[in-house]
């Protein structure tokens, strides 16, 4: 049996798969940081995060908090990241991603997540990116999270098309898990077929949206390696986004490692 190499409790995976493991390629549910500290983008002599923001003094932050309330576990030792954006400035948007997780034309992208009701709403959300490397003409799929709301992207701008696709509510844990297919051609996953270049949308283990037509530059066939939480931009003060979102674990991963699915 050949064996797979983790860190943790950021997984990186470094080495062959076991076929009895399923663990994804990347994953990561921040316990191991330092509550009330920004994110570090390395994790002793591995590189997890390639870049993220944290700017005070410009109203943008990705710190690392103790879960007090209880969002995503019981436990006391649970942590979570907080990330903010609360700039008034038209020219402030916000960043994260990882090292680049090659996981080929087509998989996953998985989060729990909760979106703080006292936490001020504005504009288009956090955007959600699925990408070869981040940035709008590397981007094959999108979704905005905002206030309650998903709402898939369209265009090569990458911007929120206005339709929602689903809601949930404010102030408690949600599971969001996209399978993309940037292929091609079809594809098989475990809850069915996948038209090329289209991505599915689940909440809280429920299908609430198949074949989501992909946005961005990014071509059929270009392999995925990358995803990235953003926030858009606008010139009018009035339009551009504010918020905040809880994380409390991310992974990315290939198709044969894609966690269980509910209806």
């Amino acid at each position: 049996m050949t064996a797979r190499i983790t860190l943790i409790p950021c997984l990186l995976l470094l080495s062959i798969s076991s076929s009895l493991c399923a663990a994804p390629e990347f994953q990561c549910d921040f316990d191991g940081y330092t509550a009330n500290e920004p994110l570090m983008e390395s994790q002793g002599a591995q590189k997890i995060w390639k870049t993220q923001s944290q700017d005070p003094a410009q109203g943008i932050y990705s710190v690392v908090r103790q879960d007090t309330e209880h969002h995503f576990s019981s436990s006391s030792f649970k942590k979570m990241l907080e990330i903010s954006d609360i700039s008034r400035e038209n020219n402030v948007f916000f960043r994260l991603w990882p090292y680049s997780v090659d996981v080929g034309e087509a998989g996953f992208v998985r989060c729990t997540f909760a979106d703080p009701r006292d936490a001020p709403h504005q504009g288009g959300g956090f955007i959600l990116r699925i990408s070869q490397s981040p940035g709008n003409r590397n981007t094959a799929f999108a979704l905005s999270i905002q206030n309650g709301n998903l709402i898939p992207c369209s265009s090569k701008a990458v911007e929120p098309n206005g339709d929602t696709v689903a809601s949930y509510r404010l102030d408690q844990a949600h599971e969001l898990v996209i399978v993309f297919n940037n292929s091609q051609s079809d594809i098989s996953y475990s809850a069915g077929n996948l038209p090329p270049q289209t991505m599915d949308v689940w909440l809280d283990q429920k299908r609430v949206a198949q074949a989501i037509t992909a946005c961005g530059g990014l071509g059929a066939g270009e392999p995925i390696r990358s995803f990235d939480f953003t926030s858009k931009s606008k010139p009018d003060p009035e339009l551009d986004f504010v918020g905040t979102l809880l994380i409390g674990e991310v992974s990315m991963g290939s198709l044969k490692n894609l966690p269980p699915l509910g209806s």
